[in-house]
């Protein structure tokens, strides 16, 4: 597991790239409940987790934290994190999208 941050956003992101620790995390964040997917089907997935009065916890899962499946799931979490800030994502021709998006890309791939 890899913590990332969304700063300057609130929240924050806990990556995964083995998807029996991303089930376990998950279970223990949501009430003992398993993620829907099958493990054996799954390339990819991103769990937006809300308290009340709390930044958001975003559970990645990428397999392998391939460049291409990093890109996918952690586009959702800008787009959803952009929603909650009133960021339009085309805005500036998408410049903090991109940006954003470069950042984090190169921070789970260290």
């Amino acid at each position: 597991m890899k913590k990332l941050t969304l700063r300057p956003y609130p929240g924050e992101i806990l990556l995964y790239d083995n998807f029996e620790a991303f089930q376990r995390r998950y279970k223990s964040m949501n009430g003992g409940h398993s993620h829907v997917h099958d493990k054996r089907e799954i390339w990819g997935t991103t769990v937006p987790i809300m308290h009340e009065g709390c930044a958001p916890t975003f559970l990645v899962y990428a397999r392998k934290n391939w460049p291409a499946t990093l890109a996918h799931e952690l586009s959702h979490v800008i787009l959803h994190t952009f929603g909650i800030v009133g960021i339009d994502p085309r805005a500036a021709e998408g410049e903090p999208f991109c940006y954003m998006l470069s950042h984090l890309i190169e921070e789970a791939r260290k």
